[in-house]
């Protein structure tokens, strides 16, 4: 079965103090990657209800990302970098290619999760002043 990431994001976001945030998407073979969309992400359209998302920020994938290295910020470390306004085709083509999705990992389940994904996926802990 082909992959829909537009229902994905309907099914396996949520949205805490206006941040939308999509559940880390695991492939039949294991390779994993975020895929996230929202106000604050490089997609398009760049916000949180939409009903359709044309691209999408890929983030953190767990190996090389065939289809979709050309939108890679760093092009040096693929796996630890994001891909800014990447083509939902091109992801779902990639998902596929790993078998689909097995499964998701729900880090959004408490608030602190959100705060541990600040500060791993997207470098920055807010719980901090100063």
């Amino acid at each position: 079965m082909k992959t829909n990431l537009n229902e994905y994001f309907k099914n396996h976001s949520v949205v805490t103090n206006g941040v939308k945030r999509t559940e880390r998407i695991v492939c039949a073979d294991g390779f994993s990657l975020s895929v996230q969309v929202g106000y604050y992400n490089y997609c398009n359209p760049r916000k949180n209800d939409a009903e359709y998302y044309e691209k999408a920020e890929v983030g953190f994938p767990s190996e090389d990302p065939v289809f979709i290295t050309e939108y890679a910020e760093d092009s040096e470390r693929l796996t630890e970098t994001v891909y800014p306004y990447t083509p939902v085709n091109l992801i779902e083509k990639l998902i596929d290619f790993h078998g689909g999705i097995k499964s998701s990992f729900n880090q959004f389940k408490r608030p602190v999760d959100l705060q541990v994904i600040n500060i791993l996926e997207l470098g920055f802990d807010d719980s901090k002043e100063g």
